[in-house]
């Protein structure tokens, strides 16, 4: 299990039980778990109430990204992986019928995913808008409304800043991929995984390319 507070990619034990149930169909094993998982999440519940959603404990971040590419907020990968989690406990939760447990993950997610836009979302982009910044907040469904096509203009606009190239690590790439398909722009995820070159300088947009 992670260190309490910090969740890193997306916490291994609900994630790994999802799957399970997901790929099987055994509710049997979210019954076997989710006390369990309740725990998990509730611990990084409580560490976040200790330190605050902007401050949120993190070792890794964005893990491996292209050399030389503009580092991520570790504190926001780590609040987006949390999200995800709760998600993750809610769907489990309601589908073996407790819901009490699904109301109050529920619950905590959306009061999570509120505090998450208040600290990082600014005039159509989030954090220092980089495109795991940008593209986690469009996976998980929680930009609002009033601000979502700027923040999908804004990740096509850093995409191509970078010459069609991908600036994501391990987290970041999945969230990118998954996030232009729902939001319709399968050309862009078409135009990146077809790509064949590297890029000249990773941090085109944040410092001069080199000379």
């Amino acid at each position: 299990m992670a260190d309490a507070g910090c969740n890193h990619i997306f916490g291994r034990y609900p994630s790994t039980a999802h799957a399970i149930w997901r790929a099987t169909g055994d509710r049997g094993v979210i019954s076997r778990h989710l006390a369990n998982i309740v725990r998990y999440v509730e611990s990084l519940a409580t560490g976040v109430r200790r330190t605050g959603l902007a401050n949120m404990h993190t070792k890794y971040g964005d893990w491996l990204p292209p050399p030389e590419a503009p580092t991520p907020s570790k504190p926001l990968c780590s609040a987006a992986a949390f999200i995800h989690d709760l998600g993750l406990v809610e769907e489990m939760a309601a589908a073996i019928g407790n819901t009490t447990v699904a109301a109050r993950v529920s619950q905590l997610r959306s009061s999570t995913a509120s505090a998450f836009n208040a600290i990082w979302l600014r005039n159509g982009t989030y954090a220092s808008g980089r495109q795991t910044e940008l593209a986690l907040p469009l996976w998980l469904g929680i930009v609002p409304d009033s601000a979502r096509d700027a923040v999908i203009d804004n990740l096509v606009r850093e995409i191509e800043a970078h010459e069609w190239h991908v600036t994501t690590g391990i987290v970041g790439t999945r969230a990118l991929f998954e996030a232009l398909g729902l939001i319709g722009r399968t050309d862009v995820a078409l135009r990146l995984l077809t790509q064949t070159s590297c890029e000249r300088s990773a941090t085109r947009t944040h410092a001069p390319a080199p000379t």
